[in-house]
């Protein structure tokens, strides 16, 4: 029983020395808080220098976009010869009669070449079973006709087309399609496509 009530004095006392070194703590709060701000805008600094690094390398991508013999970029007029040559010959072929189905497909057979015949082939011998069972007219519209890349004599389009589609004398519906072209321009000028796929 003598050991326990002896014990405790020594840590009581030292308790005053330690309350007593608090003020100093306390007073060298004031410095740290005053460094917050420093370490605050080194931080922003960071942040910023960051950003910046990303936008030089933003601008060095356009740049170099801009360098490349992409003509779309440099060329509009040539850009927009090569929609115009295209929007009527695939308006019409996209456009198609049950009683006259063979006018679309002779259409297609001047625009498309290569892969894209197939592809069409394959796609026109699911219509015309159905166009004729169901007697449909089809009228098509090329909403926007845009080429992603132009280089010489090679081009990759993306085309958006409205279709009215009539079936019989009464029923009428419409539909919106996403096309994804590639064109090539023949040694005698005129552009065909050369592969079809639906987006």
């Amino acid at each position: 029983m003598t050991g326990w009530p002896i014990t405790l004095p020594g840590p009581v006392r030292a308790l005053p020395g330690r309350m007593r070194a608090l003020p100093g703590r306390v007073r060298s709060l004031p410095g740290k808080l005053r460094a917050l701000p420093a370490e605050q805008v080194q931080r922003r600094c960071a942040v910023l220098a960051i950003i910046a690094a990303v936008l030089a390398a933003a601008l060095g991508v356009t740049g170099a976009l801009l360098r490349s013999d992409n003509e779309t970029l440099v060329d509009a007029g040539k850009t927009s010869e090569l929609t115009d040559r295209l929007r009527g010959p695939l308006t019409q072929v996209l456009s198609y009669d049950y009683a006259d189905l063979d006018n679309a497909h002779k259409a297609a057979r001047g625009l498309f070449t290569g892969a894209a015949v197939r592809q069409y082939d394959a796609l026109f011998g699911r219509i015309r079973d159905t166009a004729q069972s169901k007697r449909l007219i089809v009228t098509t519209i090329v909403r926007n006709l845009g080429v992603v890349s132009l280089h010489g004599d090679r081009a990759e389009l993306l085309a958006l087309v409205d279709q009215q589609i009539m079936s019989g004398s009464t029923q009428q519906r419409s539909g919106t399609a996403q096309l994804r072209l590639s064109a090539q321009r023949d040694p005698g000028g005129s552009w065909k496509i050369t592969e079809l796929g639906v987006l």
